[in-house]
């Protein structure tokens, strides 16, 4: 029978669904996990912002937002026009 992946003492009894590492106990669990589940709820978060798409006037807001955040000296331009909320 194959040993822990972890500790590599013991024959492993456990099999992390995520990543398929061989453990023996919670401990070994426990100490595979943060890396395990760090990158899975990366993945998760990821996913989700690819998930979320913005109209192309939403995002031309923002573009329009940043530029001038980035140049100040130009805002001042617009808010004197009114364009600017």
């Amino acid at each position: 029978m194959p040993v822990c992946q972890v500790c590599k003492c013991t024959d492993y009894r456990y099999t992390c669904p995520r990543c398929q590492v061989l453990y023996c106990s919670l401990q070994c669990y426990k100490k595979h996990s943060s890396g395990c589940t760090e990158s899975f709820y990366q993945n998760e978060v990821e996913e989700a912002l690819r998930a979320e798409r913005v109209s192309p006037e939403e995002k031309a807001k923002l573009e329009k937002a940043l530029y001038l955040l980035n140049h100040p000296e130009e805002g001042d331009e617009s808010d004197s026009e009114g364009e600017v909320e």
